[in-house]
């Protein structure tokens, strides 16, 4: 149970990274617009707030958190910053002989314990805290009161109530869940297979400067799937690792992987990324070309979300996309 609750308070934090790491207003509104659509069982669900009351739905943010086992089920976690409650439950789908038919099951996520809540908030919950400081004391709440399995037609609204306030402040904030059936994506085209199809893989990690641990010894540190991992070491700068060289960018290949180790050295400090598993699938020695940039600085956030994750706080992790990487300049001819 323990690793349920925290795979969810894990998975609400990366995501708000990556929100906050956004540069684009477009992009952000692009990806919490992706949140509001899930699909199961072959049914797509659009998800959207409800009020009634005094309420206001306004600030609400929706996470994407892993679902669990049980077949044809998801899991649908919000929360809200201006009162600090996080609240999450699971949909189940199940698709009736009769085709315009679904039957709805409703459930609190399974937070576990109290005492295996207690055992993980003091830092999952301080990482919230920093993340939107305009409250304190995030709390997981439940489902005022969850429904009765319901059979219904696909062109039903359901509305879910999931915080609810009594007294002078009266008001409902719900989920208003609409249902189709989900379309088949197109085939992805076939391409040629290059090195930005090899993916690092650092679970575990912890970094290694000059034989000393500076950062990492944490499992809940991982990078994984992406074509370039990062860091950013205070007093020095940003140091951004690839397979092969980037257009535009003073890459040096001065680096080697093997195994589950990432070796270079750089301005006369030997510097080692070491993972729990082997970083690349396939064995063998390669290089490693590094891009170093002296002017970078993270988010503060990020800062101080690596210092509670992380038992050394030297540095902050990142997961580049290839689409994250500045574009070169056109030569004037």
């Amino acid at each position: 149970m323990r690793n349920r609750i925290y795979l969810l308070l894990a998975a609400l934090l990366l995501c708000s990274i990556r929100l906050q790491a956004q540069t684009a207003g477009d992009q952000a509104k692009d990806y919490l617009a992706k949140l509001n659509k899930r699909q199961v069982n072959g049914i797509e669900v659009t998800f959207s707030s409800f009020t009634q009351g005094r309420a206001t739905a306004e600030g609400i943010v929706r996470m994407p958190i892993p679902d669990p086992d049980e077949k044809n089920t998801i899991t649908c976690a919000l929360i809200n910053p201006s009162t600090g409650k996080i609240i999450a439950y699971e949909l189940a789908i199940e698709r009736l002989p009769e085709p315009t038919k679904l039957k709805i099951t409703i459930k609190p996520a399974d937070y576990g314990s109290i005492e295996e809540i207690n055992a993980v908030k003091e830092k999952e919950l301080k990482l919230l805290e920093v993340l939107w400081p305009t409250k304190r004391g995030y709390a997981l709440t439940s489902l005022p009161s969850p429904p009765e399995p319901i059979v219904i037609n696909i062109t039903d609204v359901i509305k879910i109530p999931l915080w609810v306030n009594a007294g002078t402040e009266w008001g409902v904030i719900g989920d208003q869940l609409r249902f189709a059936i989900a379309k088949e994506p197109p085939p992805e085209p076939a391409k040629d297979f290059t090195l930005d199809d090899v993916k690092f893989k650092l679970a575990g990690f912890r970094l290694i400067i000059n034989g000393e641990v500076r950062s990492g010894e944490s499992k809940d540190l991982d990078l994984d799937g992406g074509p370039l991992p990062s860091f950013f070491l205070p007093g020095k700068g940003f140091f951004l690792l690839s397979l092969r060289p980037r257009e535009g960018l003073n890459f040096q290949k001065i680096g080697v992987a093997e195994g589950n180790k990432i070796s270079f050295s750089y301005d006369g400090d030997k510097y080692e990324w070491v993972s729990r598993e082997p970083i690349i699938s396939q064995d063998g020695r390669w290089h490693i070309w590094v891009f170093f940039d002296p002017n970078a600085k993270p988010l503060p956030e990020l800062v101080e979300i690596s210092k509670l994750l992380s038992k050394g706080n030297c540095c902050v992790f990142y997961e580049y996309k290839l689409d994250d990487l500045p574009k070169p300049t056109p030569s004037k001819k």
